[in-house]
């Protein structure tokens, strides 16, 4: 019982790392890419 509460606690902090590290790529990605299309046209 404590190791599928243990489980569900590692999903949830693995889903919100997951979701900063979208976050942070993202942020630091597109304006590059923005940039570089923004070359491109």
């Amino acid at each position: 019982m404590i190791l599928k509460e243990l489980f569900i606690r590692m999903l949830y902090v693995f889903q919100y790392l997951l979701f900063g590290f979208l976050l942070l790529l993202s942020s630091i990605a597109l304006p590059n890419w923005l940039g570089n299309v923004t070359n491109f046209l």
